[in-house]
């Protein structure tokens, strides 16, 4: 990294060690900056805003996760980081002791709309400290740089192939590459109008997302971005979907179980409405599942993408490329005979297992779980697409089920089992697996997703799950580990630091509320890693019925 760009990365690239780099080396002084207070240095003009905390009391909550192995390879992590990004500038001993938490706000650039404008915001913790160090920057930089006052303010600029501007005023430090944005920061401190008061928004209302010991969160205003990025490139139709949206804000914190995250989209009232997700369908994985999608309304997001694209010739174009070459190859036609019984509640988990063409090969198993929306016709509806995309080439063998159903087993081309088989699980929910037994104990019962899914509010627009200590036995098991044999063993311990994670989403009116967790596991506990390797081999189980 040149010299001359040096105070840009002690601010900028400071928000990607910044965040780790504390954790590790831990201050003790409070900067006492949050959010609400470093947005009075943001001019109202911005359109989006992210922060970030580097206060050490709030990182070290991370203390009480982990394991030694996992840190270690954490820690040589941001040190690679470190030095591709600040050169020989040390955070830990250059920059934290007088660096506060940071905020970096975006606006349009005057000079071109490819890449916004960038101001980052800090307040200084150590005035003597701070003051140190940008001279040593300047000292060491090979290009021009001049001193020069605002408004009281003293400036300091480095000109070159890549300029940036920081300026100092009172315990206030900005900088961004257009001095202009600088100057208009400065303005803002002394009075002229901040983003955060600007009308409607609610970034910085107290408790908006409620966050134990936050971390990091990011507003984004789509109608202000719509205004300020380069749309010469959409039509008037894409450029009203980009404020469909009203505003974004997100945020990470650390509570007990780990890392959790919340986001707010406040939608214009125009937003796609998909039926509401109870759940149901989760009870046809077993527990020991490695990853679930849960959702509703496929057809109800194919039928909104091609009315979206009716007046966009590309898409459309895309589209009907799509429903030809599928007719070709299946004589099924994409949107009678695929879309449009697809409307309910969905899975798709993967799990362990040694059976079948796809066990013998990975130790993996597949299962999807579909809701229609009429009553006996997505069996009919599923045999003919199966059929169909097989083009009359597959050997389907029905059976009878324990409870007298009727199950179709895909024949493998290999003879290794079965490849596939679907049916019916009740009138109106079918399922593809590789899996021919039956769930004897059904996910939503089992202890590690009670245990994760237990954390978040109630969701009714879909959950996404993953059990980490199930991928980590998974990877580690021989038939999967034949095809990752250059990843590093001290890499597993990353996976054995999490215990799994959850997503879930609720709409509420034109509201949209999503929480997730990552749960790790706790520091100077054997728990996980030894349920992890000596976790005894588990029947591997699929749809109830088979």
């Amino acid at each position: 990294m040149a010299k001359s760009t040096a105070i840009a990365a002690a601010l900028l690239a400071t928000t990607t060690v910044a965040g780790a780099g504390v954790y590790y080396h831990l201050q003790t002084k409070d900067p006492g900056d949050r959010p609400e207070q470093l947005a009075l240095a943001v001019p109202e003009q911005a359109y989006a805003v992210g922060y970030l905390a580097t206060d050490p009391k709030v990182w070290s909550k991370l203390d009480r996760f982990g394991n030694p192995a996992a840190k270690q390879v954490i820690d040589r992590s941001i040190q690679q980081i470190q030095k591709e990004t600040v050169g020989d500038i040390d955070f830990a001993q250059d920059v934290q002791p007088w660096l506060g938490n940071i905020m970096l706000a975006s606006f349009a650039n005057d000079k071109t709309k490819e890449k916004p404008t960038v101001l980052a915001i800090s307040k200084v913790k150590d005035k003597l400290s701070a003051f140190n160090f940008l001279n040593k920057l300047k000292n060491k930089s090979k290009d021009p740089t001049t001193e020069s006052d605002y408004k009281g303010a003293k400036i300091w600029s480095v000109s070159g192939s890549k300029p940036f501007h920081v300026a100092y005023s009172d315990d206030w430090l900005v900088g961004s590459a257009d001095r202009a944005t600088v100057e208009k920061s400065i303005d803002t401190l002394k009075g002229a109008a901040s983003f955060s008061q600007k009308n409607g928004n609610e970034f910085f209302a107290s408790g908006r997302l409620n966050l134990p010991n936050p971390i990091a969160s990011v507003y984004i205003d789509f109608p202000r971005m719509a205004a300020a990025v380069n749309t010469s490139k959409l039509d008037s139709n894409q450029v009203a979907k980009l404020v469909k949206a009203q505003s974004f804000v997100a945020g990470m914190g650390i509570d007990d179980q780990g890392l959790r995250a919340k986001a707010i989209t406040q939608m214009n009232g125009n937003s796609l409405k998909l039926p509401a997700t109870n759940g149901k369908v989760l009870t046809n994985f077993p527990p020991d599942s490695l990853l679930v999608l849960n959702g509703s309304g496929i057809k109800n997001i194919w039928d909104e993408t091609v009315k979206q694209s009716a007046n966009e010739p590309k898409t459309m174009e895309a589209i009907e490329n799509l429903r030809s070459s599928f007719r070709a190859q299946t004589k099924l036609d994409l949107d009678k005979d695929v879309f449009s019984w697809l409307g309910g509640e969905y899975a798709i988990g993967i799990f362990p297992q040694k059976e079948g063409l796809l066990g013998s090969f990975t130790g993996l198993g597949i299962t999807a779980v579909i809701e229609g929306n009429e009553s006996q016709a997505n069996e009919k509806s599923l045999d003919s697409m199966v059929k169909g995309i097989g083009a009359g080439k597959v050997v389907i063998k029905p059976r009878q089920s324990t409870d007298g159903k009727t199950i179709n087993d895909i024949a493998s081309p290999f003879g290794v089992g079965s490849l596939l088989s679907y049916g019916s699980i009740d009138d109106k929910t079918v399922f593809l697996s590789t899996k021919n037994t039956t769930t004897t104990e059904p996910l939503s019962k089992g202890a590690d997703f009670q245990k994760i899914v237990a954390t978040l509010p109630a969701s009714d627009q879909g959950l996404t799950y993953i059990n980490f200590r199930q991928l980590a036995a998974a990877l580690q098991d021989d038939t999967l580990k034949k095809y990752f044999p250059s990843m590093p063993p001290e890499y597993f311990s990353l996976l054995k630091a999490i215990e799994g994670m959850a997503i879930g989403s609720k709409l509420d009116g034109d509201t949209y509320r999503t929480e997730g967790v990552l749960m790790l596991a706790p520091a100077n506990s054997q728990s996980a890693a030894a349920k992890t390797d000596n976790k005894p081999e588990t029947t591997p189980q699929a749809p109830a019925g088979q």
